[in-house]
């Protein structure tokens, strides 16, 4: 007994510490009229006060359970599930008119007010309260607001500074710079340390090893230059990276001799590897669930590095923006040594079949496919067709070509990445490019999901219309499908087919893979028609919506249509230069910058004081990048740096 009235008084005493906490105040009126009906109908099921969805004993549960809209009981769906036909344990309990009528009134009435400075009402917050744009919440462990302290935003332009909020103006240079101040203590310029042969000729070794997986030789003339001052180790670097330059014609110099030049190729190599790396699929085999090893063929048709291109493209053409990686409305290949010594078609493949009007077996040649042999180059890719069968109606299949939005639009992309079956035609509910949206958070943007707030999914879920899918019942599983179902939109025309035997040589499992694209024959749907299976989701105009949390964390949920426009609107992301320039510093220095939202509350940064600075560095360097849109600039301010000299050490 003793025990029981222990655990009583500690129950008691925790959901008083719960209620002390909850600073937004409930002034609506009407609530003890609609308590017994609240108690009767709602409370054997919905009375947890450790689960926001669970625990409707307060106005603010309602709120946060999302199921009421304060002061619009119209767009609330309490009323809705208690008239609702669909068979729920809601919809089974009968509430009389006059019920109805006292739940809508209450609804309207309910009004919520934040009494702190700068502060508003936020249904998504667990107090119900969040702070105004400008300033920072501050919350005590339970997540009550306590605070709106005012931001301040210190912006440090010199070349080579940073915040350090230990200096007079908040400003100082990173570590080996020399600083130059006026009168008034503020940072005007960071000054390069003093000239050092040992110095300078360590950076260009450093950097030649780098860019071409290769020893500097002995004979090299920068070295030279180096020692009589005529160049500094920076220079030196930028100097040996314009050997992988790309002429007019896409291709790197050529020497004396007329041959590619050997260090521009290894270059040039050593770049296109990187930038694959930056994506998590290459692999054909993997492409669709049901390939069952019918797939060699496609190494003949497509490049597994081609949306890396972009990137490499971007470094070596120096009138291309970074921002085309999700812009452009090219697809690239690879211009190699050696075209004809293609080992894919010469051994095995020659002519593929497809299937005529009358589902006759015909065949196809390629116009030509990808070259192997070292790179030397790289060009916009030609178009090219294949007749094809679909839905028992002739198409000519554009395969080569993408849909616009550089990486968004690649039809490699698509393929390593779509996660799907043959022939999918998308539904808007189990039936979509959901895989895809993942890793162009992932490999785009250096984000691994959840991408947006489990705060935000609150919000979000207030207009959303019912649905009979687990993963879009659950808070924890719409906190990454939010954001990964709205982005897939965007490719929801698309689907994967594939080629017949090869006629040549009768090979039945040396098929090609490739996209179609169906056309948008059908009306675009409203948010409220979404259903768990729309049958013409796949002929409907692309609309998707990008559900995001950037690194500083500003909620985007905004709407576009078609990959070209999404594209559009993340070129406009700060993310997308910090996450490249975050790949380029831990290519360069070995030093590794997680990139996510640093402001979340749920998610408290945890990082020690160096790894803050690295952070800053690299947002630096991604906003510079942005704002200059060239590579060799990003390479350029991380090789000058101090830290590239000695990596890792700060101090």
């Amino acid at each position: 007994m003793k025990r029981q009235t222990r655990y009583f008084f500690l129950t008691l005493s925790f959901m008083f510490l719960l209620l002390s906490e909850v600073t937004a105040t409930v002034t609506d009126s009407k609530l003890p009229t609609v308590a017994p009906i609240i108690n009767n109908s709602c409370l054997a099921c919905h009375s947890s006060p450790s689960n926001t969805k669970l625990n409707h004993t307060t106005t603010l549960g309602w709120i946060n359970s999302t199921l009421i809209v304060p002061g619009n009981s119209a767009n609330s769906r309490l009323l809705t599930v208690f008239t609702s036909n669909t068979p729920t344990a809601m919809a089974s309990i009968k509430l009389s008119e006059k019920d109805l009528s006292a739940l809508k009134l209450w609804i309207d009435q309910v009004k919520l007010s934040c009494p702190l400075t700068n502060s508003k009402i936020d249904y998504t917050k667990s107090d119900g309260c969040n702070c105004s744009t400008g300033y920072d919440d501050i919350r005590t462990t339970a997540g009550a607001l306590t605070e709106c302290r005012k931001q301040v935003v210190i912006t440090c332009t010199a070349n080579f500074s940073q915040v350090n909020p230990a200096m007079t103006d908040g400003c100082g240079c990173i570590t080996g710079y020399v600083e130059q101040r006026d009168a008034n203590k503020k940072l005007v310029s960071c000054s390069a340390p003093t000239y050092s042969f040992d110095v300078e000729l360590k950076r260009y070794n450093r950097c030649y090893a780098q860019f071409t997986r290769a020893a500097i030789p002995y004979n090299d003339p920068r070295i030279a230059l180096i020692k009589t001052k005529k160049m500094t180790g920076v220079q030196a670097c930028m100097d040996l990276l314009k050997k992988a330059a790309l002429n007019t014609s896409g291709r790197i110099k050529t020497n004396a001799s007329g041959d590619n030049d050997l260090e521009g190729m290894q270059i040039l190599s050593t770049f296109q590897k990187f930038h694959m790396s930056w994506f998590s699929n290459h692999n054909w085999a993997d492409a669709a669930t049901n390939l069952n090893g019918s797939y060699r063929g496609t190494y003949d048709l497509f490049y597994s590095g081609e949306p890396a291109l972009l990137m490499t493209n971007a470094l070596f053409n120096t009138n291309v923006p970074y921002s085309t990686i999700v812009t452009s409305e090219n697809a690239f290949e690879a211009i190699r040594s050696n075209p004809s010594n293609n080992v894919y078609s010469r051994s095995v493949f020659s002519k593929y079949e497809y299937l005529g009007p009358a589902q006759e077996r015909l065949p196809w040649t390629p116009s030509e496919r990808i070259e192997v042999g070292n790179i030397i180059g790289i060009r916009p890719m030609n178009s090219d067709e294949i007749p094809y069968l679909v839905d028992l109606k002739q198409s000519n299949i554009e395969y080569k070509l993408p849909s616009g939005g550089g990486v968004l639009g690649s039809n490699p992309f698509f393929m390593l990445n779509q996660g799907r079956n043959l022939r999918v035609k998308t539904n808007g509910g189990a039936a979509t490019y959901r895989r895809w949206s993942k890793y162009i958070y992932k490999d785009v943007l250096c984000r691994e999901i959840p991408v947006i707030r489990s705060s935000d999914v609150a919000f979000l879920r207030q207009k959303m219309p019912s649905s009979d899918l687990p993963f879009r019942n659950g808070n924890s599983c719409l906190q990454c499908h939010f954001s990964i179902d709205g982005l897939a939109g965007a490719v929801r025309n698309k689907s994967v087919l594939r080629t017949g035997t090869d006629l040549q040589t009768g090979a039945t499992n040396v098929h090609t893979i490739l996209t179609y694209n169906y056309p948008a024959t059908e009306a675009p749907e409203t948010f409220l028609e979404k259903s768990d299976s729309d049958l013409n989701f796949y002929k409907r105009p692309a609309t998707a919506n990008l559900v995001f949390r950037t690194f500083e964390g500003a909620f985007i949920n905004k709407q576009y249509t078609g990959t070209e426009e999404v594209g559009q609107a993340i070129s406009e992301l700060d993310d997308l230069y910090v996450c490249a320039a975050s790949r380029y510093y831990r290519f360069l220095t070995g030093v590794n910058v997680d990139i996510r939202d640093y402001n979340d509350p749920m998610s408290p940064v945890t990082d020690s004081a160096d790894e803050i600075q690295y952070r800053n560095l690299v947002i630096k360097l991604g906003k510079n990048l942005k704002k200059h849109q060239s590579l060799n600039k990003l390479i350029e301010e991380i090789i000058a740096s101090p830290l590239y000299i000695t990596p890792g050490k700060l101090d």
